[in-house]
């Protein structure tokens, strides 16, 4: 099995999503990461549930297209975008899909990167979510690995530490 039909086998599976449209406002969009980023930007303006699910669909497409292996941004956009839905729609099954593809864009980001931090910083979030639902105290504990490492991460003049 090829490198990326492995990686890809490890990101689950998006479901309940309707079919993308290929166009915005008759515009078309051929680029599966340009319609993603255009329905997210959508979504952030209207909250609309549909334009969130169509946003997953394409982002799960760019993944699925990437060539010979999976990019962290679009598996970190992924699960961004599968936890913005079970906020909306607490769905488990949404949170638990986003934890392990967040927890994959930690994984593929290489040492440095400076999007690292906030990668640990949503995979707590969501960590934390789902400790709030179950009493985990596994998912505490990767709570506090990923904040500590987050904040280490950050430089010490930013804002966010």
């Amino acid at each position: 099995m090829a490198t990326s039909a492995v990686c890809l086998s490890l990101l689950p599976p998006v479901v309940g999503t309707p079919s993308l449209v290929h166009s915005v406002n008759g515009v078309p969009l051929d680029d599966p990461r340009e319609l993603r980023d255009v329905l997210w930007a959508l979504y952030r303006k209207s909250g609309s549930a549909s334009l969130l699910d169509d946003s997953i669909r394409a982002t799960q497409t760019a993944v699925e297209l990437a060539s010979d292996s999976l990019d962290p941004e679009l598996c970190f956009d992924l699960g961004t975008r599968l936890y913005a839905r079970y906020k909306l729609k607490k769905s488990r099954e949404d949170l638990d899909n986003a934890i392990s593809t967040l927890q994959l864009s930690v994984e593929l980001t290489s040492d440095g990167d400076a999007q690292q931090a906030d990668r640990l910083d949503n995979l707590g979030d969501c960590l934390i979510a789902r400790a709030a639902i179950t009493g985990s105290l596994d998912d505490l504990e990767r709570v506090i690995t990923a904040r500590c490492c987050s904040i280490e991460l950050t430089p010490d003049n930013s804002t966010d530490k």
